[in-house]
């Protein structure tokens, strides 16, 4: 276990430098290597194909990229989808952003699938106001046709997704600009499509504030599931339009709606998306965080030695939750998701108490160790 903790990294750095008398010779020189062939780059674990939308009329590239347990998952296994709009732009972005958090435990593995346009003819604009507003309006032709793409989603994409691939029905959805105001009309509109909801500066201008119109229409009935709506823009925008948006949405107290909505410092329009997506992710997919008795507190602390006799866990009540003390000297609070379950935010560490054997088995990135209560 400490090894969890403490370890030593050892960076061996060998330089070797010798200056060449000339350029020609450095390239003549029999130790010079010449570079392969460059090829393009492709995100591991990721395959592209094509679907021909019935509803819109366009042809989309899916790029659907599955976790590294992908391969070895029973064929019950299932996992989380995130839907990433604009995905011309956007798919490096979030898919090093999942992998981050999933890392450090504050999400589960999950499919992700990128969305975007196969032919542009240079005017994608036209295309992203065609797909991704909800009115129509004389600055975009075609605009306004924000429920075909929905339909696309749930008629086409989404089943093609979960039979093909092992894609739940748990679903979130990611964009910025355009892609935030369509995130937002499917929230206001049809919010069953997504269990989390994360727009990034949201165009919500467009046509004078149209939004509106729907958002005092939501919800025209009561929300079937949990969903989860994260809601960003940037400090250094003129957008407090946005601000007030996310006020007035938290302010209507919807039943199974949760939201958060924060600006993004030091950021405009266009550099929101980072941090944003980060913070939406770990909302949408927060652990829940338990109060439980202090009777029940009592009950789980003590002293838990490792099976091998070489490690051991202190578990402590410090300001109405359990804090576990390593032998090392570290201290983790711990939140608990049930009576046996705990775990330490932003660390991979998951905390199972078995009362009735008084042991203990700790989780950590596929790893698992296992304590008796001394």
């Amino acid at each position: 276990m400490k090894a969890i903790f403490t370890g030593c990294v050892l960076l061996a750095l060998t330089a070797c430098s010798q200056t060449p008398k000339t350029t020609q010779q450095s390239v003549e020189d029999s130790s010079y290597t010449e570079a392969t062939e460059a090829k393009p780059y492709q995100l591991q674990g990721t395959t592209t194909f094509a679907i021909d939308s019935k509803e819109t009329g366009s042809v989309y590239n899916i790029s659907v990229s599955v976790p590294d347990s992908y391969a070895h998952a029973g064929s019950t296994k299932t996992y989380p989808v995130i839907y990433v709009l604009d995905g011309q732009w956007r798919f490096p972005l979030v898919y090093s952003i999942v992998g981050a958090i999933t890392e450090d435990g504050d999400m589960p593995e999950a499919l992700i699938v990128s969305i975007s346009w196969q032919e542009t003819n240079n005017n994608l604009l036209a295309l992203r106001g065609r797909d991704l507003t909800p009115t129509a309006t004389a600055e975009i032709p075609q605009s306004g046709e924000a429920i075909k793409f929905q339909n696309f989603l749930r008629n086409q994409l989404f089943p093609y997704i979960e039979k093909n691939y092992k894609g739940s029905t748990h679903r979130t959805v990611t964009g910025g600009s355009f892609s935030g105001l369509f995130a937002v009309y499917t929230l206001l509109t049809q919010p069953d499509l997504f269990d989390g909801y994360i727009a990034a500066t949201p165009s919500l201008w467009w046509d004078e504030h149209s939004i509106n119109y729907f958002f005092k229409q939501f919800p025209n009935k009561p929300l079937s599931k949990r969903t989860r709506f994260y809601l960003s823009w940037g400090k250094l925008e003129s957008a407090d339009y946005i601000r007030r948006f996310g006020e007035d949405l938290k302010n209507k107290e919807i039943p199974n709606l949760e939201v958060t909505y924060a600006p993004v410092e030091n950021s405009g329009h266009s550099a929101v998306n980072a941090e944003s997506y980060t913070k939406g992710l770990q909302f949408v997919f927060q652990k829940d965080d338990l109060l439980l008795p202090q009777a029940r507190l009592k009950a789980l602390a003590g002293q838990y030695k490792s099976q091998d006799d070489l490690d051991d866990i202190q578990f402590i009540i410090k300001d109405g939750k359990l804090q576990a003390v390593f032998s090392d000297g570290n201290r983790f609070m711990l939140n608990a998701t049930s009576n046996n379950e705990f775990y330490i935010q932003g660390n991979a560490m998951i905390f199972t108490f078995n009362s009735t054997t008084q042991a203990l088995q700790l989780s950590s990135r596929g790893t698992e160790f296992n304590y008796i209560r001394r």
